[in-house]
């Protein structure tokens, strides 16, 4: 179990969490879901200790993040970037499983976007990390490679059994991808649930977030 108890993050005069509480389910994906600038790539970088806070967080001691950007090392290949996470990964069967058969020797400036994408997701779960934190990691992608991709990230949580913690803008990325739907704003959580159809989470969003 991750835990989080009794966060508080400040940028300053700003309180972006006070007393924040969360407990995220293994083996499934959680979707942090919420307006920008709600905290959700803070809370991110709170449980990868990328950023100070006050509080305690257990059961993330070890994690690989897929960021908004991929972070490909540019001058490593595709096999090289997905052995950096885990030296022993059969790559081979990797790229297979995500229709990137014969990617191996190209690098980074090589591939389109989505190729990228799908790289840096591998790469992820390449790693013996049992936790996989992505920022948004759908942004920017055209619909038919977005839903390819969120059956990738199904597929692979599932035949690797880590827990994942997603954070999305994005109602019908969220009800399709999540186990679980977080909803965050103003510094807590408005909504917790397994599941939801876009009707009932669009309608939390209207309600909580409102001109």
């Amino acid at each position: 179990m991750i835990s989080l108890k009794n966060i508080t993050k400040r940028y300053g005069d700003k309180t972006v969490f006070e007393n924040f509480n969360l407990d995220v389910q293994e083996n499934a994906i959680t979707v942090v879901l919420g307006e920008s600038g709600s905290g959700k790539t803070t809370l991110l970088n709170m449980i990868a200790r990328l950023t100070p806070f006050d509080g305690e967080i257990t059961g993330a001691e070890k994690v690989s993040m897929v960021f908004q950007r991929d972070r490909l090392v540019p001058h490593l290949t595709v096999k090289e970037n997905i052995l950096l996470a885990n030296k022993t990964a059969d790559v081979k069967a990797l790229l297979d499983s995500a229709n990137l058969a014969g990617t191996e020797n190209l690098y980074p400036k090589d591939l389109s976007a989505g190729m990228a994408r799908r790289v840096a997701i591998l790469r992820a779960f390449a790693s013996t990390a049992p936790l996989i934190m992505m920022d948004e990691p759908l942004v920017n992608l055209d619909l038919s490679l977005k839903y390819s991709i969120i059956g990738q990230i199904k597929r692979l949580r599932a035949e690797s059994g880590k827990t994942v913690i997603l954070v999305s803008h994005d109602v019908k990325e969220t009800v399709m991808l999540a186990d679980r739907i977080v909803v965050i704003g103003g510094g807590k959580i408005i909504y917790d649930k397994p599941s939801a159809t876009e009707r009932a989470l669009t309608n939390v969003l209207l309600n909580n977030f409102h001109a």
